[in-house]
């Protein structure tokens, strides 16, 4: 009994039909897009990847966080809208301190439907009492499991903090 496949196989003289120079295409595709494409060989080897031409945004808050370093002042911005514009100063103000090298503390204050951002720029970046591969480190040698290379659940982080006396909550178990 011969069974039926719907593949025919391929013979020499149906591969010497189409030569390998030639286009696949033996007609101009239309499809309503109003101007016609025509298949061609390309006139490169091989295509690189041009990586894509982002500018920085203007960043507005420069001239304030430099007057806020210099002076050491605490400034705000006032009337802003909405969070989504409270995250995108806030934003702004992170970037401004960071291209200049300092650290910044920032407080958000809703006052009735607007919002206030007072900030200060500061001498140096907080310092941090611990890191990521010490809490990695820690789970490791206390049976928690191994987090190489992988987020550390929130668990994981409240029992290094409880165990070495941070007893700092994050948002997810704060609630």
């Amino acid at each position: 009994m011969a069974t039926n496949t719907k593949t025919a196989p391929k013979t020499a003289a149906a591969k010497d039909e189409t030569p390998a120079s030639a286009p696949t295409a033996s007609a101009p595709a239309t499809s309503g897009l109003g101007f016609t494409l025509k298949v061609e060989r390309a006139k490169v080897e091989e295509i690189k990847r041009q990586p894509p031409k982002r500018e920085k945004e203007e960043n507005p808050t420069e001239e304030a966080v430099k007057h806020s370093r210099e002076t050491g002042e605490v400034l705000a911005y006032s009337g802003l809208p909405n969070e989504e514009a409270v995250k995108k100063v806030t934003g702004f103000l992170r970037r401004a301190a960071s291209d200049a090298g300092h650290g910044i503390q920032i407080q958000k204050v809703q006052d009735g439907d607007t919002f206030t951002i007072n900030f200060s720029a500061v001498e140096k970046k907080r310092d941090r009492k611990y890191t990521a591969a010490d809490i990695r480190k820690w789970a490791k040698e206390n049976g928690h499991g191994d987090f190489a290379g992988v987020k550390i659940p929130n668990e994981v982080r409240d029992a290094f903090k409880t165990a070495n006396g941070f007893g700092k909550k994050t948002k997810t178990t704060a609630k």
